[in-house]
């Protein structure tokens, strides 16, 4: 499904896209409501607001600044593809947007949960969600989201690889990217099967090893750098 959508092309990504976050939103708002009817958020769990900053900054960064918003960097690969007019409101609303949504998918799953068993979850959203039960009928909401999971990892996934080819295309002079998405997949393929043999490499990979070694250099102090670059060779 990937290879193809890196196939199908900018467009035809956009307009999935367009299709897609109607069911995302649509269910969000459904599970959220029926979370709500449940009973079960004590929005008193929240407090103390902002007790301990160091803690804050230490979940913030480097982790909470890569992913998911250093990551935008790999939407620069669309750029060229999108009027200049309508791209910064694009980015500042999408940004905006996602915020917003992340903090209220905190604030719910912190309000469900507590704290304790919200740290300690590998899928906090998927265990509150679990929660809804209204008069022993409606529960067990988990395919809708595990379905806004897969969703959103599908695009996820996509939009990297698209830009992993289109950027090695670029550097490469190669004209057509889509001779090099099939090594690329496969590469990955392999990668995702191999890098990790567990859950637990792979949390220690996904939220230890990776923000340091790989997100900050390449999202955080590449871009700048590279921007001062172009600065100085125009000057």
């Amino acid at each position: 499904m990937i290879s193809y959508a890196c196939f199908a092309g900018v467009e035809r990504l956009s307009l999935l896209a367009e299709i897609s976050i109607a069911p995302v939103l649509l269910f969000l708002t459904v599970q959220f409501v029926l979370l709500v009817m449940s009973g079960v958020l004590q929005f008193s769990l929240l407090a103390p607001i902002a007790s301990n900053w160091k803690r804050i900054a230490t979940t913030a960064f480097p982790l909470g600044v890569t992913v998911p918003f250093g990551e935008v960097l790999a939407f620069a690969s669309f750029w060229t593809a999108v009027q200049p007019n309508i791209l910064r409101k694009a980015m500042i609303f999408s940004s905006l947007s996602v915020g917003v949504i992340l903090v209220l998918l905190d604030v719910f799953a912190i309000s469900a949960l507590g704290p304790a068993m919200y740290s300690r979850s590998f899928y906090p959203l998927l265990s509150t969600f679990q929660l809804i039960s209204i008069g022993d009928f409606i529960d067990n909401l988990d395919p809708l989201a595990v379905t806004n999971f897969l969703i959103g990892g599908l695009f996820k996934i996509t939009v990297l690889t698209y830009a992993a080819c289109s950027g090695i295309a670029e550097q490469c002079k190669i004209a057509n990217h889509r001779i090099v998405i099939l090594p690329i997949v496969i590469l990955i393929w392999f990668l995702a099967f191999f890098i990790t043999k567990n859950i637990s490499d792979h949390i220690f990979i996904g939220l230890k090893w990776w923000p340091w070694v790989l997100g900050v250099p390449l999202l955080i102090v590449i871009p700048p750098l590279m921007l001062f670059i172009a600065k100085l060779n125009k000057s």
